[in-house]
């Protein structure tokens, strides 16, 4: 049997290749520092509320950390 290899990031087999060495290249840019990276997102029944006044969305952050804050 003979090898082939398509070399495409994108093939099931190929890819794992790729992906490895983004990884490695990707760790080499970060700061040596604990992070989290959270994502909330607004609910539809509230977007409209919001975009009448949007200070509003500073008691979206605030519940938002205060939320983070008690679960850690």
């Amino acid at each position: 049997m003979i090898p082939h290899s398509c070399h495409s990031r994108f093939c099931n087999a190929c890819g794992v290749k790729y992906a490895k060495q983004l990884a490695a290249k990707a760790t080499s840019f970060y700061l040596d520092c604990p992070h989290r990276h959270i994502v909330f997102t607004i609910p539809e029944e509230l977007r409209n509320w919001l975009r009448q006044d949007r200070t509003r969305l500073n008691l979206l952050f605030v519940a938002s950390r205060n939320t983070i804050s008690i679960l850690t």
